[in-house]
C-alpha cells in the first residue's frame, strides 16, 4: 500500500491551503451560528427559559441566538428517549412556538440509540429492517443504528422528523464512547464522517443551510469497528465542532483557549 508524506517546513499557510484542496473547502454556516449560544447540563423547564433565562438575558442588554437543551428534554428515558419529557416541556408545539417568535434557534442534545421499551422503538425497528442490541443480556435493552445500511439511516432519521416540524433547526450530535453505540458498518468510512455528512444534507434538503454539530472524532475513542480512517479532516467541511463538557473554571476556560487556538491551526475553523 502506498503511502504519501506531505512536508513544509514553517510554511503552514501553504500546508493549510494544501489541505483545503486535497479536503474540501469549509462550508460558511448560518449566520445565526456566529453569535451567541446558550446551553448548561441542567434539567430546565419551558417556563424557566420563558420566564427566567431569557429575560435575563434581555434585561442585560446580551444577545442571544441559540438554546441548546441538554439530554433532560427526552423522555422516557432521559439518555436516548425519542419523545418530549412532559414534566419538563408539557407543551413542546407550545415552547417552540415561543422560541421562533423570540427569534431563538434551537438544538436537542441527541445519544445516537434507542432503548427497547420507546414508545417509537417499535416503529424504527420495523423500518430498520432489525436494529442490533448495543448491550446484549442487559435487562434494558439499548439498540443501535448501522448508518451505512441506508434503511437504518432512514429510520434513525425518521425519529427526527416530529421535532423538526415543530421547528428544531439543528442537531447536538453528542457521540463517543458510551453516549450511543451506533456505528457505519462499511469499512471505507468512519462513523463520523459519514453521519456528519447526513446531517449537512439532511439540513440542506429542508431547505436550510446545513450542517452537522458534533463532538469532533466521537468515534475514535469508542473504537466502532476501528475503521477511523480519516477523521476530523473531512468533519472539518461541514461540522460545527464542540469541545466536550466544560465545567465552569479559569483552568478550564485556559485549557479551552489553547484547544481552540490549536484547532484552528489545524485547519478546524468553526469551534
Amino acid at each position: 500500500q502506498d503511502g504519501y508524506f506531505f512536508g513544509y517546513g514553517a510554511n503552514y499557510r501553504q500546508a493549510l491551503g494544501d489541505l483545503n484542496a486535497l479536503s474540501g473547502a469549509i462550508a460558511l454556516l448560518p449566520q445565526s451560528v456566529y453569535g451567541v449560544w446558550y446551553s448548561r447540563f441542567f434539567a430546565y423547564t419551558a417556563a424557566d427559559y420563558q420566564t427566567s433565562l431569557l429575560p435575563q438575558f434581555r434585561s442585560n442588554f446580551t444577545p442571544i441566538d441559540w438554546l441548546v437543551i441538554d439530554t433532560d428534554w427526552k423522555s422516557p428515558s432521559q439518555w436516548n428517549g425519542w419523545g418530549w419529557n412532559a414534566r419538563l416541556f408539557p407543551d413542546p408545539a407550545g415552547f417552540m412556538a415561543w422560541t421562533a417568535q423570540q427569534g431563538l434557534s434551537v438544538s436537542l442534545n441527541i445519544h445516537p440509540s434507542i432503548a427497547g421499551n420507546d414508545p417509537r422503538f417499535a416503529a424504527a425497528n420495523s423500518r430498520a429492517g432489525g436494529l442490533v442490541q448495543d448491550n446484549p443480556g442487559a435487562a434494558d435493552p439499548q439498540f443501535r443504528f448501522d448508518w451505512s445500511q441506508p434503511a437504518q439511516l432512514a429510520a434513525y432519521f425518521d425519529l427526527h422528523q416530529p421535532f423538526e416540524q415543530q421547528g428544531v433547526r439543528a442537531w447536538w450530535l453528542d457521540y463517543c464512547t458510551g453516549c450511543g453505540g451506533s456505528i457505519a458498518s462499511n469499512p471505507h468510512v468512519s462513523p463520523d464522517n459519514l453521519i456528519n455528512q447526513a446531517y449537512t444534507d439532511r439540513g440542506t434538503a429542508r431547505g436550510l443551510r446545513g450542517f452537522s454539530f458534533a463532538r469532533i472524532g466521537g468515534s475514535e475513542f469508542a473504537n466502532d469497528d476501528g475503521n477511523y480512517a480519516i477523521g476530523p479532516w473531512s468533519e472539518r467541511r461541514n461540522t460545527l465542532q464542540f469541545t466536550g463538557d466544560t465545567p465552569a473554571t479559569w483552568e478550564m476556560m485556559a485549557n479551552e483557549v489553547r484547544f481552540t487556538a490549536n484547532e484552528a491551526a489545524a485547519g478546524l475553523s468553526n469551534v
